[in-house]
């Protein structure tokens, strides 16, 4: 078909077809519809690369400090142990066991 005046109708170049949203949708024109799906792939991707550093770091942390903490009971353990060995080669009576720093020796209390 030719215009008199323009010459050949060229059919103009366009972009791809968008929905509502402004995502791109590649589907024919009858079977357009909204392409989330893609859209939230890149969303659930960032999210998941922002918080994996934090998550890796935290898990260290908790790595280390419970490696720290098992490391000093068992220190106390062994340095109870020998300590009841050697007071048991000298004679001396064991040592009571305490629950906390906060407890007394009954002998402490009965002077009150």
């Amino acid at each position: 078909m030719v215009n008199a005046r323009a010459g050949p109708i060229v059919q103009e170049r366009t972009k791809p077809p968008r929905d509502r949203s402004g995502i791109e949708t590649s589907a024919p024109p009858g079977l357009q519809g909204p392409r989330i799906l893609d859209a939230m792939d890149g969303f659930w991707l960032a999210v998941v690369w922002t918080l994996l550093p934090t998550v890796v770091v935290s898990a260290l942390f908790f790595w280390i400090l419970r490696s720290v903490l098992h490391a000093d009971r068992n220190e106390r353990r062994a340095y109870a142990r020998i300590e009841a060995k050697e007071r048991a080669k000298r004679g001396l009576p064991a040592v009571p066991a305490t629950s906390g720093p906060d407890d007394a020796p009954p002998a402490a209390l009965a002077g009150r």
